[in-house]
């Protein structure tokens, strides 16, 4: 079984997706509308689903589906709004999703009625070309699970490609009538090694620790889906790039302005996948710890934003459980540098927990309460993490001069700017 920790990390449940019981999980009568956010930007919304297959140079070949959005070219009137979920999808992932969480099916419901801001296969805005992010879910989670996030971006000016990553994500309906279902996960204790590098006292003992935990774990799948899905990232920029896939966006896409984002296990392998492919320009990791261990005491290539739940209010996965650590600090600078290289910013959502970085934390203002959610309203979760998203990438991207980070924080007080700086202090003295 995998440990707590790592569940939290990447939405793994033991077990073919057995049920799950959140601990003080409750259910109130439900509403009848989950709180959509608003469209935002200048442009209209555009939507489209596409099955992707690719073959590599070795032979083998994956298959799974992307959800696109984009600025649309398309009137009010003309506009079908385009569902959360397909039909042919919301029984069974809405069944997944509530055994995963101990969710009742009444709470979710509401995910099958909602209508989108977007145009459902609306043709794209022409006559410009536009910046690309390639979003990757969290482990056995969904193509859509960051909707709000992508709609967002596209009525700001931006191409966004969620791709579901087959076997690790909950079912995928491709339009053939094939249906690659979850692989269960089966095995992989947690290792010695593994339980010094979390329950460590102190930097040295978890440092100390942290290779035999990479080596504990070099064989199991967490490990194997890390290089698939990091493969996947560049293979769907790869034909996107040859126009292999997406040939309805015309030339749409500026291939100079690409970033890789995710969330959970998704943001890793995203910010893993950014700082080995030239072509990114940056990557923004939603909770999810990095297994990638090229990337432990060592400088993140491109700019980067981490964003944490609020460790230090809840429970932690991390110990202990304090507002100048958490185990990310091992990444993305070398030890010696933590906390002070530019362009990499490590941000705590206060009153936030791992669920809050996806749509889900919508339904917890609808009926469900309970201790995987945090206690900051879901509509202003959803709009802090996403406007923060946003405003970091017009900042690196586009290079726009928006005052970021400052003027996102003073608009967001919830969010924390801290630095791993405890780190390299304590390299320092050794």
């Amino acid at each position: 079984m995998f440990s707590i920790r790592l569940f939290s990390i990447v939405f793994c449940i033991s077990g073919a997706l057995g049920t799950f019981s959140a601990r003080g999980f409750e259910v109130h009568e439900a509403a009848a509308e989950v709180p959509w956010p608003q469209h935002i930007g200048p442009y209209a919304t555009g939507t489209r689903i596409e099955d992707w297959r690719h073959v590599f140079e070795d032979g083998s070949e994956v298959r799974f589906k992307m959800q696109l959005w984009y600025p649309a070219s398309v009137n009010t009137t003309a506009c079908k709004r385009a569902p959360y979920f397909q039909s042919i999808e919301n029984k069974r992932i809405i069944e997944k999703i509530g055994k995963m969480f101990g969710f009742q099916s009444d709470v979710l419901k509401p995910l099958t009625r909602l209508q989108t801001n977007s145009c459902q296969d609306a043709p794209i805005l022409m006559g410009k070309a536009f910046p690309l992010v390639i979003f990757s879910h969290g482990y056995w989670m969904y193509l859509q699970q960051n909707t709000a996030l992508m709609e967002m971006l596209a009525s700001s000016g931006y191409l966004a490609v969620s791709i579901a990553h087959s076997g690790d994500s909950l079912p995928v309906f491709l339009a053939d009538g094939t249906v690659i279902d979850t692989v269960p996960y089966e095995g992989d204790g947690a290792s010695s090694a593994e339980e010094a590098f979390w329950n460590g006292s102190d930097h040295a003992a978890r440092t100390a620790a942290y290779l035999g935990f990479m080596e504990a774990i070099k064989d199991q799948r967490i490990t194997h889906s890390l290089h698939i899905w990091q493969r996947d990232i560049v293979a769907v920029l790869d034909d996107l790039e040859s126009g292999v896939s997406g040939a309805f966006l015309n030339d749409s896409i500026d291939f100079e302005k690409v970033a890789f984002a995710g969330m959970s296990f998704g943001g890793a392998t995203s910010a893993a996948a950014c700082h080995h492919e030239l072509r990114c320009k940056a990557a923004i990791n939603l909770d999810g710890f990095q297994y990638d261990a090229r990337l432990y005491d060592t400088e993140m290539r491109t700019p980067f934003l981490l964003m944490n739940k609020d460790w230090v209010l809840y429970d932690a996965d991390e110990s202990p459980q304090s507002p100048d650590f958490n185990a990310s600090d091992y990444f993305y600078e070398p030890l010696t540098m933590a906390g002070n290289i530019p362009d990499i910013y490590r941000v705590r959502v206060r009153l936030t927990r791992h669920i809050d970085f996806t749509d889900l934390a919508l339904i917890k203002d609808i009926g469900a309460t309970g201790d995987i959610f945090g206690d900051l309203a879901g509509p202003l979760t959803l709009e802090s993490v996403n406007r923060a998203v946003l405003a970091f990438l017009d900042h690196y991207v586009r290079q726009k001069d928006n005052g970021f980070p400052e003027k996102t924080l003073r608009h967001y007080p919830g969010l924390v700017l801290r630095d791993a700086g405890a780190v390299a202090r304590w390299k320092a003295s050794q």
